[in-house]
């Protein structure tokens, strides 16, 4: 299952998190993994699904529910809201950008690189990322 997520809101979280040096590392991060996706993708088609992040957000039901079938597991509405498993997850508490699991599925995070990013470093991430954006049906800057 790949989560894929527009990659100049990629760029802006892992810069804010502190995960990379800059834009264009965060850039090439994202680039690079999406490249080894669609390797994925072209090997292993029957089982291979992609989930837009945006998708996700604004529909979870919805989303979970293809991961479900895809899986071939029932689905159940707990999985929407269920918090339990939180602490098993290891390393929330320690990241501060892991946070956000504690909180309810939200939208905010959508379009906040582009509301935030300056235009000058949008052009530049154009440059590095703009055949991937437009590949996957994302706004490429200008």
């Amino acid at each position: 299952i790949h989560m894929v997520r527009d990659g100049i809101d990629v760029v802006e979280s892992y810069v804010r998190a502190g995960l990379v040096h800059g834009h264009e590392e965060a850039a090439a991060r994202w680039v690079s993994s999406v490249e080894a996706a669609r390797l994925v993708q072209r090997r292993y088609r029957a089982q291979f699904l992609e989930v837009r992040y945006e998708s996700l957000v604004r529909e979870p039901e919805r989303a979970v529910r293809r991961v479900c079938e895809f899986l071939e597991v029932e689905f159940e509405p707990t999985m929407l809201t269920a918090t339990n498993h939180i602490q098993r997850m290891g390393d929330v508490d320690r990241y501060e950008h892991h946070a956000q699991t504690r909180l309810p599925i939200q939208t905010e995070s959508i379009g906040k690189g582009w509301r935030t990013l300056d235009p000058q470093v949008l052009g530049t991430l154009s440059s590095v990322m703009g055949p991937h954006l437009q590949e996957l049906g994302y706004d490429v800057p200008a």
